[in-house]
């Protein structure tokens, strides 16, 4: 699932365009609604309290997202770094959102 889900990420924020058109496509391709939602986020906010071990990977997972967001803003070369940062927070937290969202509706 680790492995899945990386190169969904990469798939898909890696492509050529703006970060404006990459993020775009990517928060689109997330809702479509033959896309299940993520099963790895699902289950990690129920056991991440319980075992170390799954709280740490969902932690890494979460972290390699937020990781491409930060260098797609990055090759932009509009932003400094604490824009970066907050930016890519944000965008991690619409892509959970997101996530978990299409699992309910």
């Amino acid at each position: 699932a680790d492995r899945l889900t990386r190169e969904f990420r990469k798939n898909l924020l890696g492509q050529e365009g703006s970060a404006r058109e990459v993020v775009g496509r990517f928060f689109h391709n997330l809702a479509k609604r033959e896309n299940p939602g993520c099963y790895f986020l699902t289950l990690g906010s129920e056991l991440s309290s319980a075992d170390p071990d799954v709280r740490r990977r969902v932690k890494a997972a979460l972290e390699a997202t937020r990781q491409l967001f930060r260098d797609l803003l990055t090759r932009e070369q509009r932003w400094a770094g604490p824009e970066i940062e907050a930016k890519s927070a944000v965008l991690l937290g619409a892509t959970v959102s997101i996530l978990m969202l299409v699992r309910v509706y």
